[in-house]
């Protein structure tokens, strides 16, 4: 059986396995054709026909079935390595049963190697609310040789550590699947992130924008209200954060039966939010609705607008026949006169805002002048 006689080691090995192995099996390998007391015999393998170089595989019996054992079955490398087989070359004899075992980079030929390709490429936009953690995803789809995956913040590299199952956290960690968890997000946390893959085929790129929200609240005073037909109608529209500021800031728009409303002659919207219109007309009555907005999310709150009734006053005369009117109000005795001079003392009043006097300078002699009998004669 030695190389004198066959042209190559695979012919001597045909010829010789089933010979070397029948004599050369190991005395395990022999009584494992016989089971134990009480159980059926194992299978005979004399009409097995291929060459098994490190004896024959097992099956849950313990019985060699036609099937070859394979050394690296249950030996675990890390990634990117193989288990190679040592110092068993052109072995055909019942030594090769235990061969020695190495993990060993894996040897790829430029052939093989593929550029990175990530889920998604391109952009991608994550909100996040303040405080929570929140996770950036970059997953991995191929390449050959395995990939070595950065991130970057605005361009600039990010030191990030292995996520680990201890008590341990730490702002930036990785998780398994390479994506960047980042925990307990604050504003200074938004921002452009980069997702680099890069292995000795080319390279990857996925950019995911962070965007910090604070949930919106909105409030509006007041929330119902009466106004005067001619008089300003006034809404205010206040949206904000849970901070004293908000983050982002809302955008302020007012709806009417589903209808944005815009800037016109009786209508102004300010700024702030503020509703304001002038002068009010019954047909303004109703619902208003106030949306708040910003990148997340929409908030909306209604207020009602109603037609306040105009109290009718009581009829006002003059009563001539008691009082002259005239001088009454010439000489400022509204307060004294007014029963008498009603619509003289209340028309004067509207026009020049005159407000009755509690004093007068007049003697008392020219206040009976101002007093009729209803025998005086015109």
């Amino acid at each position: 059986g030695n190389r004198n006689n066959f042209e190559n080691f695979d012919k001597c090995r045909y010829m010789c396995w089933t010979y070397l192995n029948d004599e050369g099996r190991s005395h395990t390998q022999q009584t494992a054709l016989v089971k134990p007391l009480g159980s059926q015999a194992c299978a005979n393998l004399k009409h097995c026909n291929i060459p098994c170089r490190y004896g024959f595989d097992k099956d849950s019996d313990g019985c060699d079935i036609c099937k070859c054992v394979d050394p690296c079955q249950k030996q675990s490398c890390p990634l990117g390595y193989e288990c190679v087989i040592l110092d068993q070359d052109q072995c055909i004899t019942p030594k090769c049963a235990f061969p020695k075992l190495e993990c060993r980079p894996v040897q790829r030929t430029d052939e093989s190697n593929t550029k990175p390709v990530l889920e998604n490429d391109g952009i991608t936009n994550v909100y996040a609310q303040f405080e929570e953690n929140v996770t950036l995803p970059c997953s991995l789809i191929q390449g050959e040789p395995v990939p070595i995956i950065y991130w970057y913040k605005e361009r600039n590299q990010l030191q990030v550590h292995e996520l680990t199952s201890g008590s341990i956290t730490r702002k930036l960690e990785r998780l398994p699947n390479q994506s960047l968890l980042i925990r307990k997000v604050s504003l200074e946390d938004q921002g452009l992130y980069t997702c680099r893959a890069i292995n000795s085929a080319g390279q990857a790129i996925k950019d995911i924008q962070l965007d910090i929200y604070d949930p919106v609240k909105v409030d509006i005073y007041p929330v119902n209200r009466n106004y005067q037909i001619g008089y300003t109608a006034k809404l205010q529209c206040r949206a904000t954060g849970n901070f004293s500021t908000g983050f982002p800031t809302p955008r302020i728009t007012w709806l009417r039966n589903n209808e944005p409303l815009m800037n016109s002659t009786r209508m102004t919207i300010l700024s702030d939010g503020t509703l304001t219109i002038h002068p009010y007309q019954t047909i303004d009555s109703g619902p208003y609705v106030c949306n708040a907005t910003n990148k997340k999310e929409t908030v909306s709150h209604v207020a009602y607008l109603e037609v306040k009734e105009t109290r009718q006053e009581k009829t006002c005369d003059d009563q001539p026949t008691y009082a002259n009117c005239e001088l009454v109000l010439r000489h400022n005795f509204c307060d004294v006169y007014f029963d008498y001079c009603c619509f003289t003392c209340s028309q004067a009043a509207a026009d020049s805002n005159l407000q009755p006097s509690s004093s007068s300078s007049s003697s008392p002699r020219s206040r009976q002048r101002m007093i009729r009998s209803p025998y005086d004669k015109n």
